[in-house]
């Protein structure tokens, strides 16, 4: 009797095991991801509300929306968005904390076995706040001063090896086939306080004279040996694009529209929202 109550004890214990099996072979996959790294920018600060006119939410709905297969619910064809933007984030603070939990995210969608939980999309706006206030500081009251072209040059010498390391380890977790898209910055000055130091901010963005390379051209070629396209905003976003005022750094809904756009231009949405490709 002992036998035979183990032996169903055995068979019943293999059919759970089995039904167990079979309901995590059944589980879907998780979606696909687009993530996004950055500044305040990225976390959509002047955008009202922040959380559905922010560019990253904006590029978000416009990529969904263009999804040419099972309307967001078929396997490929979903896609969620995470981001890890952080206000004041400089490119510093994004390797302490963003950079981690990025790469830690992407290789573990790699290591699934199908592409289709894969991150296909990684959008990073980060640099503007390594210059922006030690430039300021260094420079409002004599932009000729040797101080703030010291600061200039130090700060932009942090960010061009920062900026290496960032897409370095983004580019080695992401493997090749995901698309990197980089912002390179707009002048905020124009419409705010601080309108006076405009030329500097241009000086400081696109380089001349003292200046070799801007943080602009940085962003640019640091994309560029990473594989990684370009989201130009410079000439996109004006006066009526930005908060202003007392605000000197951030755009407003039509600004974030704006940027949500150059972004959009230089994507290639069926990479990010088509059905997804054998590794």
């Amino acid at each position: 009797m002992r036998r035979g109550r183990r032996l169903l004890a055995l068979v019943a214990g293999l059919g759970l095991a089995v039904s167990a099996a079979s309901t995590a072979a059944a589980a879907p996959p998780e979606p696909a991801v687009y993530l996004a790294l950055g500044d305040s920018v990225a976390a959509g600060v002047g955008a009202v509300p922040s959380a559905e006119n922010g560019y990253v939410s904006v590029l978000y709905d416009t990529l969904v929306a263009d999804r040419h297969c099972g309307q967001g619910s078929a396997l490929g064809c979903r896609l969620e968005l995470v981001n890890l933007a952080q206000p004041g984030a400089t490119t510093t603070t994004l390797i302490a904390g963003q950079l981690p939990a990025a790469v830690d995210l992407l290789a573990a969608r790699r290591a699934t076995p199908t592409p289709v939980d894969d991150v296909r999309l990684v959008t990073i706006d980060i640099g503007g706040n390594d210059v922006f206030t030690p430039v300021i500081t260094a420079c409002a009251a004599d932009p000729q001063s040797a101080g703030c072209v010291s600061t200039i040059a130090a700060q932009l010498s942090l960010v061009t090896a920062n900026y290496e390391r960032i897409l370095s380890a983004l580019r080695t977790a992401a493997g090749p086939d995901t698309t990197i898209a980089v912002m390179t910055y707009y002048n905020p000055l124009g419409a705010c306080r601080l309108a006076a130091l405009a030329p500097l901010a241009q000086l400081v963005l696109e380089g001349g004279g003292p200046v070799p390379a801007g943080l602009n051209d940085i962003i640019r070629a640091s994309a560029e040996a990473h594989g990684a396209v370009i989201a130009e905003t410079s000439a996109l976003i004006g006066p009526e694009d930005l908060v202003g005022g007392t605000d000197c750094l951030h755009p407003d809904n039509s600004g974030h529209a704006d940027i949500a756009g150059a972004f959009a231009a230089v994507i290639d949405a069926d990479r990010v929202v088509g059905p997804p490709g054998r590794r």
